[in-house]
């Protein structure tokens, strides 16, 4: 493996290269940084910097061996050091090869450098140049261990270029598919209501459409408990491993995202499941309210999807200035890379407070 010296470190940075120092290697992360689940300004901003304090387990932004597995496909070589006089080693700064010595942490005593073979075993489990779908549900055992050791890979689900598009969606089909839909359910809603006012269930209180905001509200406030028990009790279930199906299953609905979650057109839902999600809902709604009251609910509802998805999306690839979104953002950084069974709540924690999933500060 070839050794860097400072000189030449600084020459790939003036070459508008993102180059990063860790453990004595150093790495071009420019094609990562717009996917950097922290957030592309904290590589930006150590550029050429040796940065292994500041990930190391003791920093603040510690990273787990998920994230260094994902850095070493960046390692372009060995960091050059050279012997001082005073016994010490200094960074290299002439370019001189005869004085050059490299530090390596990674090394073993027998002097072959450890690549972590556990999580190396788990990348060869599977072909990344075939279709997913028909590999992950010969895993076994071994799926649930792999499905939430993420990495920086595009995944393919489908042999069938028909089906593999529709299995993708860029951020901007869910306002697009989903806006004029609540339009029409507040608008009939609205007809429905003024044509004939319906009694609330269990009451003698009868609805018109003055009460249309009320119950838009409910149904936006219930969605956020939708989002919790969707995604803990659905999408985190433990599939059975000798079961095909549920496996297939679970790797479909949200595995994928777990297991590449820097995809960018594997963030969103797309409509094809997210409309059967909304029938389904729509359908338990229809038998609790009159249909009126149910469409003023689904509106709520479906605000409250599009919030949750254009959020998650956010919280993968945008840069928040706001401490809310800030902080939802690490919430959900650490959902994906430290603790995947616990920080279920995505467009808020709330619900995490009281079902005790809440992921610890430290």
């Amino acid at each position: 493996m070839r050794c860097y010296s400072d000189l030449e470190v600084k020459e790939l940075v003036k070459q508008e290269k993102v180059i990063v120092i860790n453990n004595d290697k150093v790495y071009d992360v420019t094609d990562f940084v717009e996917r950097h689940p922290g957030g592309k300004h904290y590589l930006l901003d150590h550029v050429g910097e040796d940065v292994t304090n500041l990930m190391s387990k003791e920093s603040p932004h510690q990273h787990t061996q998920a994230a260094m597995t994902i850095l070493k496909k960046y390692c372009l070589g060995h960091y050059k050091y050279y012997q001082g006089k005073n016994g010490l080693r200094h960074r290299e700064i002439n370019g001189n090869e005869k004085n050059g010595i490299v530090r390596n942490e990674n090394l073993k005593k027998d002097g072959t450098e450890s690549h972590h073979e556990h999580y190396s075993d788990l990348e060869k489990l599977v072909d990344w140049d075939k279709p997913m779908l028909t590999q992950v549900a010969h895993l076994g055992e071994r799926y649930f261990e792999w499905v939430h050791y993420p990495e920086d890979k595009h995944i393919r689900l489908f042999k069938s270029d028909f089906c593999e598009y529709f299995s993708q969606c860029p951020w901007y089909v869910v306002p697009m598919y989903w806006v004029p839909m609540l339009i029409l359910f507040l608008y009939s809603s609205f007809r429905l209501l003024s044509e004939a006012p319906c009694i609330f269930p269990g009451t003698s209180y009868e609805m018109t459409p003055k009460h249309m905001p009320l119950m838009f509200m409910i149904g936006l406030i219930s969605w956020t408990l939708d989002e919790y028990v969707i995604h803990r009790w659905m999408f985190h279930l433990r599939p059975p491993s000798n079961s095909r199906l549920l496996v297939t299953l679970h790797f479909l609905l949200h595995g994928q995202h777990h297991k590449t979650p820097l995809d960018k057109k594997r963030l969103v839902f797309p409509p094809v499941p997210a409309t059967i999600l909304g029938i389904t809902l729509y359908s338990i709604y229809a038998t609790v309210f009159p249909h009126g009251i149910t469409l003023s609910f689904a509106a709520g509802t479906v605000t409250g999807y599009i919030i949750y998805d254009l959020t998650h999306y956010f919280l993968h690839h945008g840069r928040p200035t706001m401490p809310y979104f800030i902080s939802l953002k690490k919430y959900h950084v650490k959902h994906h890379f430290e603790n995947q069974q616990l920080g279920f709540g995505i467009s808020s924690k709330f619900w995490d407070y009281p079902f005790g999933t809440l992921i610890p500060e430290c």
